[in-house]
C-alpha cells in the first residue's frame, strides 16, 4: 500500500535588509519602512503557516543563500526547512519549488508580499487541488499570491515539470500568461483574491485592514 506524503508548502522569500527588495514600495514611502514590512510579513507568514502540526511541510526558499545563517537566528524558522531557488528567472525558480513534491504529493508556493495569507487559505488551496491539476490565488493587480500543483504529470517532458514560460512577470498579464501554459485536459481552480503591497497606497489598506479586524475581535470577545 502506497502511503500518500503530507503536500508541502513553500514560501518564496527574500531575506529583509535595508535597501534590498520592495523597490516599487521603498519608492513611494522609503527603504526603512519597506525593510520592516518585508520583516514583518515574512515573520507573520512564518508563525501563522508553521507548525509541526501543520497537514503540510513547510519548505522556506529564501534568497540570498548567504543570509541562511541569519536567518535562522532571527526569524522563527524552527519548523521550516530551507530550500535553494537556484537561477533563473521568477518562472524557472518557481518551477523547480514546484518540483520538490513526489508524485500525486502537492505543492503549494506562496510569497511574501500578501501578509494576511491564513491557514483557511492554504486548506482551501488543497481541497481545490483535489479536483483540479493547478490552482492559482488571484491578486487585485493580475498576478497570483498563491500556484498549487497537484502533483501528478501535466506539462512539460518530466512528470514533475509544470511549464512557466512564457509568462510576463510583473505585469497584470502573469496569470492570464501562467493559465495559458495549461493543456486542454488540464483543469485550473482559483481562490480568493487577495492584494499584494507594493505601494504607499496598498501599505495603507493593509494596516487599516488589520486595525478593522482586531477591533472586530476585540468587540466579539
Amino acid at each position: 500500500m502506497t502511503v500518500r506524503q503530507k503536500p508541502i508548502l513553500v514560501i518564496m522569500a527574500r531575506f529583509p535588509r535595508y535597501g534590498r527588495g520592495k523597490t516599487r514600495l521603498a519608492a513611494s514611502t522609503s527603504k526603512a519602512t519597506a525593510a520592516n514590512f518585508q520583516r514583518h510579513a515574512l515573520r507573520r507568514l512564518l508563525r501563522e503557516l508553521g507548525g509541526r502540526s501543520r497537514p503540510w511541510q513547510t519548505r522556506l526558499s529564501l534568497i540570498p543563500k548567504q543570509d541562511w545563517r541569519l536567518a535562522r537566528r532571527v526569524l522563527p524558522i524552527r519548523d521550516w526547512q530551507l530550500v535553494d531557488q537556484g537561477s533563473g528567472d521568477l518562472g524557472d525558480r518557481m518551477q523547480r519549488l514546484l518540483r520538490l513534491g513526489a508524485p500525486q504529493q502537492p505543492v503549494i508556493v506562496i510569497g511574501s508580499d500578501t501578509p494576511d495569507i491564513r491557514t483557511a487559505d492554504i486548506h482551501h488551496a488543497l481541497s481545490a487541488l483535489r479536483s483540479h491539476d493547478m490552482v492559482l490565488g488571484p491578486t487585485t493587480d493580475g498576478g497570483y499570491w498563491l500556484i498549487g500543483w497537484r502533483g501528478r504529470p501535466w506539462l512539460g517532458t518530466s512528470r514533475h515539470c509544470p511549464r512557466l514560460n512564457p509568462v510576463r512577470w510583473s505585469t497584470d498579464h502573469a496569470r492570464a500568461d501562467t493559465m495559458q501554459c495549461l493543456q486542454p485536459r488540464h483543469r485550473a481552480a482559483l481562490i480568493s483574491t487577495k492584494t499584494d503591497v507594493d505601494d504607499r497606497a496598498d501599505l495603507r489598506q493593509h494596516y487599516q485592514n488589520r486595525f478593522r479586524q482586531k477591533h472586530i475581535a476585540v468587540n466579539t470577545a
